[in-house]
């Protein structure tokens, strides 16, 4: 990752890069609960749910009301409210291919994302491989 994001205590995002396009630098304005970064791309959980992204090449975000982002490479995850987790970027992994359970955390690292679901199981989606987390 060569750019990084964080929200103020006033929920505006801060952003930095060593990108010299400027993608990811210019946040758009609103107040933030959380933002991920991934390769020259930002996405956050604005205040009322929504996720908003912003950088270079990056498929539309999915509509809905989250409560966690998280980013791989290339890809982003999101945990709605009601348990469910959306994926969008590239897919050739299945990396944007959770599983159809209910969660209560999850992370994502390089091509891959793991999870703890509502029945304390962990399951993992995409290329999990040792030592990544």
């Amino acid at each position: 990752t060569f750019n990084g994001c964080a929200v103020s205590e006033s929920g505006s995002a801060k952003c930095w890069s060593d990108d010299s396009r400027d993608d990811v630098n210019d946040a758009p304005s609103g107040d933030y609960l959380d933002i991920a970064t991934a390769d020259f791309t930002a996405c956050g959980i604005r205040d009322d749910g929504t996720i908003r992204c912003w950088g270079s090449s990056l498929e539309p975000a999915p509509s809905g009301s989250y409560v966690a982002i998280e980013a791989g490479n290339y890809h982003y995850c999101a945990l709605r409210d009601d348990g469910d987790v959306n994926c969008w970027g590239d897919d050739d992994y299945q990396q944007s291919s959770p599983p159809g359970d209910s969660f209560e955390s999850f992370d994502s690292e390089g091509l891959g994302n793991c999870g703890i679901t509502t029945d304390h199981e962990v399951k993992c989606w995409g290329k999990v491989e040792e030592g990544d987390w």
